[in-house]
């Protein structure tokens, strides 16, 4: 699959409903990260959302958005890491929904974020070995979704 935007190989792939209509946009790394071709979420950046898919294949996306909300994961036998490093939860909690099938994620977030696991995993697993606060006031990432024959590892770095 091609760029809509240049015509390069195109490994982000973003689905919008608009008024009831279904938009697809196909990206390269270089249009994606420019962001070339996305909807400005109501109330925000781009860059507080993230939705990936990777379909036997992969991705890695850095999060930098100060008032990150969360997204959406998707892989069939592919997978991808997601870097929340040096993001930040708007309203201190963001959401993270996955599924995957045949593969698996990734997840980096920092020491001081506190991290709740709701994955069901079937014949896959779900690793939390990430050091995060025990502070309630924390910054606070929800994973939830489905995995299966896949894995979900949260770590530090």
């Amino acid at each position: 699959m091609k760029c809509d935007n240049c015509n390069k190989p195109a490994t982000v792939h973003l689905t919008e409903i608009k008024s009831g209509k279904k938009i697809e946009k196909h990206l390269c790394e270089q249009c994606a990260a420019q962001n070339e071709g996305f909807a400005t979420p109501a109330g925000g950046d781009p860059g507080d959302l993230v939705s990936a898919v990777a379909v036997m294949g992969g991705f890695d996306r850095k999060i930098t958005s100060h008032a990150f909300r969360g997204g959406e994961l998707t892989a069939f036998m592919g997978g991808g890491k997601l870097d929340l490093r040096d993001a930040l939860p708007a309203g201190g909690q963001a959401i993270v929904n996955v599924f995957a099938l045949m593969g698996g994620f990734e997840i980096i977030v920092p020491e001081t974020w506190s991290v709740s696991l709701e994955v069901t995993p079937f014949m896959g697993g779900v690793e939390d070995k990430a050091r995060t606060s025990t502070n309630p006031s924390a910054p606070r990432l929800v994973v939830r979704g489905f995995v299966m024959m896949s894995s979900v590892e949260i770590k530090n770095a």
